[in-house]
């Protein structure tokens, strides 16, 4: 399942929601792998991405996921993540890794209940296909370039 991001005009603050094009989320039992990655570039069950996304549990692809302050991650823009059944959040820094979880971001997750693991996206990449082979409730989050 793919879902777009879009703001709600009428929000005070622009709220991030995802509209999901193919049915509601958790609609798809399709465990999602990803076939490639390189820099800028994302190809999940045959299907490609150019802009940063999020897998969830259930199969559903958020894409373009946008983070509050860029490059920087804070637990805010891991929202959609946070409401879902995660237990292991894999988290893809770009390639050269420019993209800098705050300092306080693996406990707050682990204090929610999810283990966080940190690396460049193409060893994200290679570990989110390992482990959602093995387990459920494994989420994953790419920014593709820097």
């Amino acid at each position: 399942m793919t879902c777009i991001l879009w703001r709600n005009p009428k929000e005070k603050e622009g709220k991030r929601t995802y509209q999901c094009q193919d049915g509601d989320p958790g609609q798809n039992e399709e465990t999602p792998m990803i076939d490639s990655y390189s820099f800028g570039k994302m190809t999940v069950n045959g299907k490609e991405y150019r802009k940063d996304l999020i897998i969830l549990p259930d199969g559903t692809v958020l894409s373009p996921w946008q983070r509050k302050s860029g490059h920087k991650l804070v637990l805010e823009d891991l929202d959609p993540v946070l409401g879902s059944s995660a237990k292991i959040l894999v988290i893809g820094t770009g390639k050269p890794g420019l993209m800098k979880p705050h300092a306080t971001l693996v406990g707050d997750l682990q204090e929610k209940g999810i283990t966080a693991m940190v690396m460049s996206s193409k060893r994200a990449a290679e570990k989110y296909n390992t482990l959602s082979e093995d387990s459920d409730g494994v989420a994953a989050c790419f920014h593709l370039t820097c």
